[in-house]
């Protein structure tokens, strides 16, 4: 049996596992994690957008092993190595700006089970679930670019922001093509 989103399900998986908050400019530039100690505003930003990538590439690695399209699961894959690559990216920038390591972080493992109870060796089901995730992470960036940022960060955001509208493209493309070819599987 395939299970498919209800309208309150449909909402991104990606959207609960990684909740945001960006410092706006009027906000105070150092805060302080759990442990009481100092973080620049942009350290968190880039400690969330981490996480958000790792948790991406969990939820796209179930998507694709539920997938039977070809297109898409080796779009799918695209996506996931793209998202892994930019988590590391964006670790190795933060070490650079304040020495602090953003490494040992790991997918929420929320992440992948809730992707996992939703969707059932149904292509269509996981070309929508990717659709929306890709579309959270393209909000997310637009927010986080409202935000005061290095050069730097801001760059690595605006490119991958560019590369995730791709995506999403290519992968509505997939999806028209297999509602039009009736084979969800």
């Amino acid at each position: 049996m395939t299970l498919r989103f209800s309208s309150l399900a449909g909402l991104s998986m990606l959207a609960a596992c990684a909740p945001l908050h960006f410092m706006s400019a009027q906000e105070s530039k150092v805060i302080a994690d759990s442990n009481g100690n100092e973080l620049h505003a942009e350290q968190e930003t880039l400690r969330v957008l981490v996480q958000m990538n790792l948790d991406a590439a969990a939820i796209y690695d179930e998507a694709r092993l539920a997938a039977r399209n070809v297109s898409l699961r080796n779009e799918i894959r695209l996506l996931i190595d793209r998202r892994l690559r930019l988590a590391d990216t964006l670790q190795e920038h933060a070490k650079e700006l304040d020495g602090a390591s953003l490494e040992g972080l790991l997918p929420s493992t929320d992440a992948a089970d809730r992707m996992r109870s939703f969707v059932e060796n149904d292509s269509l089901t996981a070309a929508q679930q990717v659709y929306r995730s890709e579309s959270v992470i393209i909000e997310k960036y637009e927010r986080v670019l409202s935000t005061p940022l290095s050069g730097e960060t801001e760059a690595l955001i605006k490119k991958d922001l560019l590369a995730s509208r791709a995506s999403r493209r290519r992968i509505n493309e997939i999806r028209a093509e297999i509602q039009a070819s009736n084979d969800f599987n």
